[in-house]
């Protein structure tokens, strides 16, 4: 597991958030969730927040900003 994430979040290998997606939904179902937003920069290597992915369908709240 500790593989995939890091593949996920350092190589920016998008597709993998399938693979974590049903945990987040589960969680979210119970209460809103407000993910740790990353900086403009880093979000311009990855290409994509690798949080808010999981969280594409779900019931969560973007409150804070880098």
């Amino acid at each position: 597991m500790k593989d995939y994430f890091s593949q996920y979040k350092f190589v920016g290998d998008y597709r993998l958030y399938q693979i974590f997606e049903p945990y987040f939904k589960n969680i979210s179902q119970k209460s809103p969730l407000v993910p740790i937003p990353i900086s403009p920069k880093r979000l311009e290597e990855r290409g994509f927040n690798q949080v808010t992915a999981f969280l594409q369908q779900d019931n969560f709240i973007e409150l804070l900003e880098k």
